[in-house]
């Protein structure tokens, strides 16, 4: 094996399927020399993601060529083309289905896809789920975002188109008074009821400012209050000429029209948005006006032969009643009522006791089943077991007393034994047994003659009350006791 180059190593690659289609070849160098080395599908799988991901929606134009439709599939292949390179395109059925137009050699289209790669050949292709022809790409978008943004709204649904009313007294004609249309929808309405009125709201039907006159004109015939139904029409014309019928303004007034609308708009193959949203889409002029306006003559047969039909339906059906009441009158007399009714009243005492019966093996059965519910329910019985949680707490409960008591006489003598002790520390009881606390006027306890100073009054607290005392100065050094006077009561302190 060569040698790889120095200053190339290989590395692994992040995505584990590039990973695994890699190659693990190494020299017998260093590792970190040797390049990373692609395998052919892996590096398609590689490309294809890359450039799925960078290019999501593409909008491509050129010329087709190549064009080979599959005939079992209904998938398409063909070459999309310039003057200085091509590029592989793919289209499966249910988009090929779904154009407006039919794809040729030679045709210039755009195409909308997404870009990938075929890993079998390696090579770029694209994706395409749609396309357009040359010119008509803007004008098709356009009209495919408004088709559906009504179609969301439910305006062009079928449970909102209105009848047609069956003998209607003036019909409202939106249109140019100067058109052909104009003409066919007289020359029809002459011809099949000359005493239908036409209303006739004259507007442009093409160029700049067309589709608010169209509105406009539909407003005003809907606002006279007059025609019970209102036709839309135009002759025939290029895309560019019967664009004023794709405006949102025109589906809007025809929506909000109180009156059935018919259109006739252009030829067979033309469609529009107000086609879409009207009560009824006809193909020409002519067309719409004979669905609006019918043939007097015609109703007028139509409901002769309609009136004879129902006499001989009702004298039909009046006759076949009469040869049946005529039967039943005969089994009537052929057969006893009470025989029948006895026989119906058999009928009904079978009928009750198989009911009885029914209802006895049933009745049974239940009974079968509580005497089984009951014995589990016994087997499970609440009471039992709260009567015997109900014990339990009992005799918790009495634990707990005599618990509780035991610990109530334990502090109760700890009291006594607290209390006694209190007691014998009390100075109250040191007084009961003669001793006197000695306080100065500011009730500093004096604990030693030599806190106090002659002639300073003194309180001297004894068990059933207090004395004031003055000092006096010490006797002589024999110890003989001091002659004391007694003290006034206005040197007591009060």
């Amino acid at each position: 094996m060569a040698e790889l180059p120095s200053g190339l190593r290989r590395k692994t690659p992040a995505d584990p399927a590039l990973r695994s289609s890699a190659s693990e070849r190494r020299t017998d160098g260093d590792s970190e020399s040797a390049p990373f080395i692609w395998s052919v599908s892996g590096l398609s799988r590689r490309l294809r993601g890359d450039i799925e991901r960078t290019f999501s929606v593409v909008f491509v134009g050129g010329e087709i060529s190549s064009l080979a439709v599959h005939g079992v599939s209904g998938h398409a292949y063909f070459i999309l083309k310039d003057d200085q390179s091509q590029l592989r395109c793919v289209m499966w059925k249910e988009h090929v289905q779904r154009l407006r137009f039919r794809l040729e050699n030679g045709l210039e289209v755009i195409v909308r896809g997404r870009l990938t790669v075929f890993e079998r050949s390696g090579q770029l292709q694209m994706a395409v789920t749609g396309a357009d022809r040359q010119g008509d790409g803007a004008m098709e978008e356009a009209f495919r975002l408004l088709a559906e943004k009504l179609r969301g709204e439910g305006l062009t649904s079928p449970e909102r188109k209105r009848r047609l009313p069956l003998l209607p007294q003036a019909v409202g004609v939106v249109t140019s008074k100067s058109g052909a249309a104009l003409r066919d929808v007289l020359r029809t309405a002459i011809r099949r009821d000359p005493f239908t009125r036409l209303v006739i709201s004259p507007t442009a039907v093409q160029g700049d400012g067309a589709a608010v006159e169209i509105a406009r004109a539909i407003g005003r015939l809907d606002a006279l209050r007059v025609c019970d139904a209102i036709l839309l029409v135009r002759g025939g014309g290029s895309r560019e000429d019967l664009w004023a019928f794709n405006s949102e303004l025109v589906a809007r007034a025809i929506v909000a029209c109180s009156v059935p609308v018919v259109t006739g708009i252009g030829h067979e193959t033309d469609t529009s948005i107000a086609d879409l949203v009207s009560d009824l889409s006809c193909s020409t002029p002519t067309a719409a006006t004979e669905s609006v306006i019918p043939v007097r003559a015609e109703i007028r047969h139509r409901f002769a032969q309609i009136t004879n039909r129902l006499r001989r339906a009702l004298r039909a059906q009046i006759g076949a009643e009469t040869q049946a009441l005529l039967r039943l009158e005969k089994r009537l007399e052929a057969l006893d009522p009470v025989v029948l009714l006895r026989r119906r009243a058999q009928l009904l005492d079978e009928l009750v006791g198989r009911a009885e019966r029914c209802l006895r093996v049933a009745l049974g059965r239940r009974q079968q089943q509580l005497s089984r519910h009951e014995r589990r329910l016994a087997r499970l019985e609440p009471k039992a077991r709260l009567a015997s949680m109900g014990a339990r707490v009992q005799i918790a409960r009495a634990r707990q007393d005599h618990a509780m008591a035991r610990t109530l006489e334990h502090h109760r003598q700890t009291l006594s034994v607290l209390a006694g002790r209190l007691e014998s520390l009390s100075p109250l009881g040191v007084l009961g047994r003669g001793y006197a606390i000695v306080e100065r006027a500011d009730r500093r306890v004096v604990r030693s003659g030599k806190e106090v100073a002659p002639g300073e009054l003194l309180r001297v607290r004894l068990l059933d009350g207090e004395i004031a005392v003055r000092v006096e100065p010490r006797g002589p050094a024999s110890g003989a006791p001091l002659d004391v006077p007694a003290m006034r009561d206005e040197e007591v302190d009060p």
